[in-house]
């Protein structure tokens, strides 16, 4: 049985000690919590992925755009906890999850104790502000073959990646209509910069893709 990853290996705790992480789990306000696949998940919390897949989508009135992919090793909800506008991202479990809850008040505590877990946090806030960044730079990237070679840029983590929408939410996610986008998909194969087989990405060359060509 695979083993639940240790609190310091997620990226907003890897600055506490282990005595530090280990008084943090005993805790009685830091629980588990389970939820199945296809479920709502309100970032009123600071959560660490334990095991499962969620995914994350903002939110704009009555229609969603996909954002990203959450798994095990990963955190959400360390900027929502302090946002005073209500929650602007719908997240919601791919797969059956389980998940570390941590309370505001927890965090707070932990942030007027340690100035190492405080730099960590404002680090981590300081990353998610460039994640942003860069999704508004593929929407505003011109052209609709530019915004898909930027998406495709950052997206793929590897040179041959599954795309983790479908390709109505990805038109939806960089502001094109289907056609549009399949049309860009065309012209990045043509230059060979891609090769696409059904939702499977080969990415041929990542030069071709970078952003601010």
């Amino acid at each position: 049985m695979k083993r639940e990853l240790p609190l310091n290996a997620f990226p907003v705790f890897r600055a506490l000690t282990t005595e530090e992480c280990d008084a943090l789990m005993q805790d009685n306000a830091v629980i588990r919590v389970k939820y199945p696949a296809d479920t709502a998940v309100a970032s009123d919390h600071v959560f660490c992925v334990l095991k499962g897949s969620l995914k994350v989508f903002s939110k704009n009135n009555s229609t969603q755009s996909y954002l990203r992919e959450l798994n095990a090793g990963d955190v959400f909800g360390v900027a929502a906890i302090f946002a005073e506008q209500p929650e602007i991202s719908v997240i919601r479990t791919e797969t059956d999850v389980t998940l570390l809850q941590i309370p505001k008040e927890t965090i707070l505590s932990m942030v007027q104790k340690s100035p190492d877990f405080m730099k960590a946090y404002l680090a981590f806030l300081s990353n998610r502000i460039a994640f942003l960044n860069t999704k508004i730079s593929c929407v505003t990237a011109g052209s609709a073959e530019r915004k898909l070679a930027e998406w495709l840029y950052n997206a793929a983590t590897s040179d041959e990646f599954r795309l983790p929408v479908s390709m109505s939410d990805l038109a939806k996610l960089l502001d094109l209509g289907r056609a549009s986008l399949y049309r860009a998909f065309d012209e990045l194969e043509a230059k060979g910069c891609i090769a696409k087989k059904g939702n499977v990405i080969q990415i041929l060359d990542r030069e071709l893709l970078k952003p601010g060509l």
